[in-house]
């Protein structure tokens, strides 16, 4: 009875260290207590502006790049399939015109990149 208290107290006090936008479960199974923390982090890659893209570190925006590239054909079955050494190279392109208009949205930027190809 005293350890199931004890771990009850410990696991609130885990529980209350951690922000109100992330969500937390404490468990607690024969003396361990186990914390599993999920935060929503990021933003709607429609929203995503060439200034924040940019930000970035350089190992990630090829990752980016392709998921943007996904979300704007993803209504276009015929583009179903991309290819991956596309992105190296539309990477630097997509980064040179970020540079020239920050303030507008990545998706903007890929599909007059796109578009011009």
């Amino acid at each position: 009875m005293k350890l199931q208290i004890t771990a009850f107290a410990a696991a609130a006090m885990v529980a209350a260290a951690f922000p109100a936008a992330a969500q937390s479960t404490v468990s607690a199974h024969k003396g361990v207590i186990t914390t599993t923390r999920t935060e929503k982090v990021g933003k709607r890659i429609d929203k995503i502006t060439c200034r924040e893209f940019l930000s970035l570190r350089s190992r990630f925006q090829p990752q980016a790049v392709s998921y943007a590239v996904g979300y704007t054909k993803a209504n276009k079955p015929e583009d179903a399939v991309f290819d991956v050494s596309g992105v190296d190279r539309l990477t630097p392109v997509v980064v040179k015109t970020c540079q020239t208009r920050p303030e507008e949205t990545l998706l903007q930027r890929i599909r007059a990149v796109l578009h011009r190809l």
